[in-house]
């Protein structure tokens, strides 16, 4: 007979597995793998301004927060390796006291609880878990309302009275903790009400079940009360804060109907977006690139991970209660009788998942905004982080409903799993590829720009990064110049994007973001354009650039005014490869120190430069290079030395490669002489 393998063993087995399929998704590319977002204002801070700066810097819309910050930077610092090994763990660790908690509520149910907890662990859901320091607050918020949940279900059904009052007054300390940290896992306190019932509802009545509940939950309830009334009114005990308002609220007093129809139109997207609209774009397959390297990786991986499931479910798991045992012999693994209603999922129960999406999403209900409708959509599906677990219970439940069959159970779930894990390495993929956008862009910018004036403002007609904002780009500059912060606290370089106002009608310069300020006069700013369409590389413009035929008239008119002499040419550093990647020789560090040489009439040192990059293969037609603007550094180090035949050649490829650029050439040529 076949040896069986032990239920000790099979846990075990479980949790490696929950580890591979955290892992394996991020594997191949978080070596490659940055800061993001508000990654970058945290950073900032850190660098600048010290880790006891973070109370300030929270006190805008999370006063109490500091401290997750203030824990993990001392560990972390700036390396973007350690802060998403820093996020993975957490997120094993969140998968793991999932699986607990769903042991504890529907423990004659245990492959639905493995099943949910192998689909939170890749779920696409949330897809945001690259942006490192900024969600490790939400991971760590999330682990202490986990601990609080399964500490307080543990007291319920501890016998011996001293683990018990440990366990309740530890559940007590990890809800204070867990909403000290963010807003987003608020509401999940009142789903506790329901999972007590799951553990308490074997009492003899309904009175003595409602009397336990309330025991257990009071001092939660009463802890939640008091925070929601801290919420609604922290700007009475932080003056300065600049928290989401509660804009459903508003809507509703001012016209009851209109918030209730708004409330309504949003419950309905939200509640339905995780089986509908999420579960429609796993399957949006690019079939021009299905057959290239990095799609073939991913999908490899995607099965490894499926079959790990499959192999799991099937040849694994001991299913005492649902594959081995005959019905009257179904025992818990405590050895108490399976009851009856547990046999197949409850109405109730799947009542209380929804119920738990609802209040995850309720946050972000109560701003009135729902997951396709958001000031932020780059970021909209954070709305469902809180509620991610409910969402993984149900596609359990629905899998088990529709494949009762063990094997085609596995084979269903290893198919979610499959369609999961390609969608959350499809979202590392595309942070990756902003990783080396980002270092692209700030290796120019330090190639151009050497050394900057205190005070200088990087001013383009669009935002640089659109779904991080000027906010984000502003502070990994900072990062990247190793200007320190001014003696009056002002922050040395900002960034604006002005895509409608002209020169002419701009005043001061002025922001202040959280701690950070930022004030100079109108002149003190260098233009740029970074994602001009005829250019392949950044554009930092001097005076003389009006006639590039490719700029807007709002664009010549900042131009014009562009403070090229606030760059010191004399100065150098080297960025901190681990935050900004490794410089490369390619066309665009080439055209950026051709630029700067330009503007020092460093002669020589351009001419050598020239020669490199024509020995290397550039050319005005290369694909690499067929930017003409971007060769006028090397043309007029050519006409300087006398070389004009080969000025005027690679002048008549350039403009060959887009004509406009016929009348551009010409008059620099002629004013060169």
């Amino acid at each position: 007979m076949k040896e069986k393998i032990s239920i000790k063993t099979s846990e075990r087995l479980f949790y490696l597995i929950l580890l591979i399929l955290c892992v394996l998704p991020e594997i191949i590319y978080i070596g490659g793998l940055g800061f993001y977002w508000d990654d970058w204002s945290q950073l900032f801070l850190h660098t600048k301004f010290g880790d006891a700066a973070f109370p300030d810097y929270y006190a805008y819309n999370r006063p109490l927060s500091a401290w997750t910050d203030m824990l993990f930077f001392p560990v972390c610092g700036s390396s973007p390796l350690k802060w998403h090994l820093l996020l993975l763990l957490l997120k094993y660790i969140l998968c793991v006291l999932f699986y607990k908690i769903s042991n504890l509520v529907i423990p004659h149910q245990k492959k639905l609880s493995e099943t949910a907890s192998l689909l939170f662990a890749v779920c696409p859901l949330f897809s945001q878990s690259y942006i490192s320091i900024a969600y490790t607050q939400h991971f760590t918020d999330f682990i202490l309302f986990a601990l609080s949940v399964l500490l307080l279900l543990r007291s319920v059904s501890e016998p011996r009275k001293s683990l018990k009052t440990t366990c309740f007054l530890l559940s007590v300390i990890c809800t204070i903790l867990h909403l000290t940290v963010t807003e987003y896992f608020a509401f999940l306190e009142l789903i506790k009400i329901p999972l007590l019932w799951s553990v308490v509802r074997k009492e003899k009545n309904s009175v003595s079940c409602l009397n336990s509940i309330t025991k257990y939950y009071a001092p939660h309830f009463v802890i939640f009360i008091l925070y929601c009334l801290y919420r609604l009114n922290i700007t009475k005990f932080f003056p300065f804060a600049g928290t989401e308002t509660p804009d459903l609220l508003y809507l509703f007093m001012k016209s009851p109907a209109a918030g209730i129809r708004s409330f309504l139109k949003n419950l309905s997207v939200d509640m339905l977006y995780p089986f509908t609209h999420f579960l429609s774009g796993l399957f949006a397959f690019n079939i021009q690139s299905i057959l290239t390297a990095t799609e073939l990786l991913m999908i490899t991986i995607s099965l490894i991970t499926a079959c790990f499931v499959f192999f799991f479910l099937t040849k694994i798991r001991i299913e005492q209660q649902d594959l081995i045992r005959s019905d009257k012999d179904k025992v818990l693994e405590n050895g108490s009788p399976v009851p009856a209603s547990g046999r197949k999922p409850e109405i109730l129960f799947i009542l209380i998942c929804f119920a738990g999406i609802f209040l995850g999403v309720l946050p972000f209900l109560i701003m009135n905004e729902n997951a396709l409708n958001t000031d932020d959509p780059a970021h909209a599906d954070r709305t469902f982080l809180a509620a991610l677990p409910f969402v993984c219970i149900v596609f359990s439940l629905l899998l088990k409903k529709f494949f009762p069959n063990r094997k085609l159970y596995a084979a269903a779930a290893g198919l979610t799993v499959f369609l999961f894990c390609h969608g959350q390495m499809n979202a590392y993929l595309k942070a990756k590829q902003f990783t080396d956008e980002q270092n692209s862009f700030y290796q120019q910018l330090s190639i151009r720009i050497p050394g900057i004036m205190d005070g200088t403002a990087i001013v383009d007609d669009t935002i640089i990064f659109p779904d991080q904002g000027n906010f984000a780009t502003a502070s990994a500059l900072n990062v990247l110049y190793p200007n320190p912060i001014r003696e009056n606290g002002d922050v040395p370089v900002w960034v604006f994007s002005y895509p409608e106002r002209l020169r002419e009608n701009h005043g001061l310069f002025n922001v202040k973001n959280r701690i950070y300020h930022f004030k100079q006069p109108a002149a003190d700013y260098i233009y740029i354009d970074h994602d001009n369409r005829y250019a392949n590389c950044v554009w930092v413009f001097t005076p003389e650039d009006t006639d590039n035929p490719h700029i807007s008239d709002l664009q010549r008119g900042w131009i014009e005014g562009t403070s090229i002499d606030r760059i010191e040419p004399g100065k150098s550093f080297t960025p901190d490869d681990k935050i900004f990647g490794h410089s490369e020789n390619n066309w665009c560090n080439y055209y950026q120190q051709a630029s700067l040489l330009l503007q020092k009439e460093e002669w020589d040192k351009l001419s050598e430069l020239t020669d490199t990059v024509l020995k290397e293969g550039f050319s005005p037609s290369d694909n690499r290079s067929n930017s003409p603007f971007e060769w006028w550094p090397f043309i007029a180090g050519l006409l300087h030395n006398g070389k004009q035949e080969e000025a005027k050649s690679l002048a008549d490829e350039a403009v060959m490669t887009d004509n406009a650029y016929g009348s551009f050439f010409a008059e620099r040529f002629s004013s060169f002489h």
